[in-house]
């Protein structure tokens, strides 16, 4: 497939995508190292991480509900 046949909206979707992640991963390890100077401890530290994460997974499915159930998909 070349990548001029993919739709305008999708190639922006997927760049924003990646440049999403991409300054989530940049910025992480340094909010953990303020989180620690700030005196929070390392479990804290990863539940604040692991709610991040999950925070992120749940809300897309929640996202695609509601799409749906305006009509996104039809």
């Amino acid at each position: 497939m070349n990548i001029r046949q993919i739709h305008p909206l999708t190639l922006g979707v997927l760049f924003g995508t990646f440049f999403a992640r991409l300054s989530t991963f940049f910025v992480m390890p340094f909010f953990a190292i303020y989180l620690a100077t700030l005196g929070f401890s390392a479990s804290v530290i990863g539940t604040v991480f692991a709610i991040s994460a999950l925070s992120g997974l749940f809300m897309s499915f929640f996202g695609e509900r509601c799409l749906t159930a305006m009509g996104a998909n039809s």
